[in-house]
Formats: C-alpha cells, structure tokens, sequence
C-alpha cells in the first residue's frame, strides 16, 4: 500500500512563524493538532494541492542540503 504525502503548513501557538513540511495524507486535515518529535501543538494551517509518495518524499528530503554547490558558480 502505498503512504501518500500532503505538503502542509503548520503553526504553535505563540510562535510568529510557520512550518512547511510534507505530512502523511492521515493526518493533514486543517485545524488538527499534531505532535511531532516529541513537541505537541503543531496545528494544521493549511493543506497544499499536491499529493506525492512517500518514496519520492523521503529521496528528495534532504536535497536541500545541496543547494549551495548547485547554485554557486
């Protein structure tokens, strides 16, 4: 069976910021409070249009990592 991912964007109370982060499908519902690692009051903002795999999820997850050496010239 394959785990779909909803791209969310997430907020705490308190905060002044916002998290986006990819999400399982289950849980990106708007207005539910979630806990992630080990940090409870995460609350569902927003849900983007796009579902992707978990697959292609966790192979692009740390991409980021590699921006600058693709970037610089």
């Amino acid at each position: 069976m394959t785990v779909y991912y909803q791209q969310c964007w997430l907020g705490r109370e308190g905060e002044k910021f916002i998290h986006v982060a990819w999400i399982p499908e289950k849980y990106a519902k708007a207005g539910k409070v979630l806990k992630i690692k080990d940090i409870d009051g995460y609350k569902v903002l927003a849900i983007g249009t796009v579902r992707k795999p978990e697959e292609e999820i966790q192979e692009r997850s740390r991409d980021f990592k590699n921006t600058r050496k693709a970037s610089d010239i």
